[in-house]
């Protein structure tokens, strides 16, 4: 007796291969969307901090400098300290140059957040020629703008004294340099930098270059 035709064209797969299949298409079906995912996500991680390790250490001997006179902010934009009046001859031109450049310090009034002082601590890559030429055009920039900049050498460790005595120096000039108007907008003479206390009430030693 014959047995009956197959209807099918082909032969029928056996079940493990069809699963074996199917697991596959589903795998590689799955490695393709999280490359695709992969890709697509930036590749970005949070710095540790806003400062270097030697970036902070001048952090806070500022912070013990400056005290409660002026709000003291790291890292600041030089295209949010300084503008191009409007009309001037390309002016376009003039702000790309200062709008990616940064200052590593800023002093700002407590009550308009004006700026008072920029200060630079200039590290060893300071020492380079085209490094030297980007911090003569930031000192020009600023000194077109009216506003003082100081700089300060790279130091395992600071004299506050002598980093206050030098604060105080700009934050005078700038405010002879402004008349009475620097005077009403800080609501009083120029605030001289807080000096800590140290043991013996003497100034330690000189460590920093400023």
């Amino acid at each position: 007796m014959q047995s009956p035709a197959n209807p099918l064209p082909f032969a029928p797969l056996d079940p493990w291969l069809t699963a074996a299949l199917v697991v596959a298409v589903v795998g590689l079906a799955v490695l393709a969307l999280w490359k695709l995912r992969r890709q697509r996500r930036p590749p970005y991680r949070k710095a540790p901090s806003l400062l270097t390790p030697a970036e902070l250490v001048f952090f806070r001997t500022l912070e013990r400098v400056v005290g409660p006179a002026y709000y003291l902010f790291p890292k600041v934009r030089l295209g949010d300290l300084i503008v191009v009046p409007e009309g001037t001859e390309n002016a376009r031109g003039w702000f790309a140059r200062v709008g990616q450049k940064h200052v590593d310090f800023v002093l700002c009034d407590r009550q308009t957040l004006a700026a008072v002082l920029a200060i630079e601590l200039d590290d060893s890559s300071h020492l380079t020629a085209r490094r030297q030429e980007r911090d003569r055009f930031v000192d020009g920039a600023l000194a077109a703008a009216g506003l003082p900049i100081v700089r300060v050498v790279a130091r395992r460790e600071y004299d506050p004294f002598e980093v206050a005595a030098a604060v105080a120096e700009k934050l005078r000039g700038f405010q002879r340099r402004r008349g009475g108007w620097g005077a009403k907008l800080l609501g009083q003479a120029t605030p001289t930098p807080a000096l800590p206390r140290t043991a013996g009430g003497g100034g330690g030693a000189r460590s920093a270059h400023v």
